[in-house]
């Protein structure tokens, strides 16, 4: 999670965002890493965030659907399936 705010904060990543989404995105997503914030997407989808020294456990399928939706082939996405399934019976 360090690593994303850290990520989040270059300045080719801030330049990149504000191409795809946008300068008003990207300053505000600048800022919020600056804060310490981490993206979640609950299960409606809707996006929050929230302190990274904040996160809980119970937050970890929040910030997974996040991480899925970004980067869908990312390799965590198969093993958070595999949890999931094995989680929900």
């Amino acid at each position: 999670m360090h690593n994303e705010l850290q990520t989040r904060l270059d300045p080719q990543t801030v330049a990149l965002i504000s191409k795809i989404h946008g300068p008003a995105h990207a300053l505000r997503d600048k800022l919020l890493a600056k804060q310490g914030r981490i993206y979640l997407t609950d299960r409606r989808g809707k996006q929050k965030t929230k302190h990274i020294d904040k996160l809980r456990p119970y937050d970890v399928p929040d910030v997974m659907r996040k991480i899925e939706a970004n980067v869908p082939n990312a390799p965590i996405s198969e093993r958070w399936r595999k949890l999931r399934r094995g989680w929900m019976g």
